[in-house]
């Protein structure tokens, strides 16, 4: 009798939320008949900010790992993995980065860029800048990591030539 009721409660949940019933199942099955990828998105205005380069290293929500040179972003609700492009309305740059965190935790703010990204868009100065995104399109991928120089060896140190000590007192008169 538990599982009937259970049952009966979650069928009257469905009905009562408006789930959406389709006339053939294989409809629902595929993601295309709840939004069509393959549509141009519309563009979505919001607010970026950066991560620091303190969290180089950190795992991200994914348990990736934060590189400051790749081309990754925090958002608050998309699903992990999901690539978006987000564009700079004021240079007209763009880039496509993959969502592999959670947050921004500024509610003003829409998304969390890495430093590589928001460099490639310009807007490390400002720190908070408005940016405009959309989900990239089927086949694309994030842009490619920054080429970032290891410095392998420091460069020598400049040698200056210091004046010798003087060892001579003065003279009383």
């Amino acid at each position: 009798m538990p599982k009937a009721a259970a049952w009966c409660l979650l069928v009257g949940w469905l009905c009562a939320s408006g789930a959406a019933w389709a006339d053939d199942p294989a409809e629902l099955a595929q993601p295309s008949a709840w939004l069509d990828v393959q549509a141009p998105q519309p563009w979505e205005p919001g607010q970026a900010s950066w991560y620091s380069h303190r969290f180089e290293g950190k795992r991200t929500a994914s348990g990736d790992t934060y590189r400051a040179h790749l081309f990754s972003a925090a958002h608050r609700s998309l699903p992990l993995g999901t690539l978006v492009t987000v564009r700079n309305p004021d240079n007209q740059r763009e880039v496509v980065v993959r969502i592999n965190d959670r947050g921004p935790h500024h509610p003003q703010r829409e998304i969390d860029l890495s430093h590589a990204a928001a460099r490639a868009l310009g807007i490390l100065q400002e720190g908070v800048a408005a940016i405009e995104w959309q989900l990239a399109p089927p086949g694309a991928s994030p842009t490619p990591p920054v080429h970032v120089p290891k410095v392998t060896k420091m460069p020598a140190k400049p040698r200056y030539k210091v004046p010798p000590k003087t060892t001579h007192r003065r003279q009383a008169p």
